[in-house]
């Protein structure tokens, strides 16, 4: 094996490592769709959403997320959605969801 190739591995299994923590720090992110988000917002009693606008008009989603019971609820959606009275909205530049 050469050293670059040596180096690659070892960049990759770094690489590799960081994503495994990042998904260990996170906890457990659950991806909804609108009404299961929508029906979250109206039980929770944490009345706290994080809200990152679309990036780009044409193809960019708007995201959102919400803590309930200990897991993170994440919503990706192509129209803003109505956030019901009484929330406080943080606005995110970026929200990162590991895959």
């Amino acid at each position: 094996m050469s050293s670059q190739a040596g180096t690659a591995a070892a960049s990759q299994a770094t690489a590799a490592g960081a994503v495994t923590q990042a998904i260990k720090a996170s906890g457990s992110i659950v991806r909804v769709d609108q009404e299961a988000f929508e029906q979250i917002l109206q039980r929770t009693d944490r009345k706290l959403v994080i809200a990152c606008p679309a990036r780009t008009k044409l193809f960019g989603r708007h995201q959102y997320a919400v803590n309930y019971q200990g897991f993170t609820f994440y919503l990706k959606h192509k129209e803003l959605i109505q956030i019901p009275p009484g929330f406080e909205i943080i606005e995110a530049k970026r929200i990162w969801v590991p895959y």
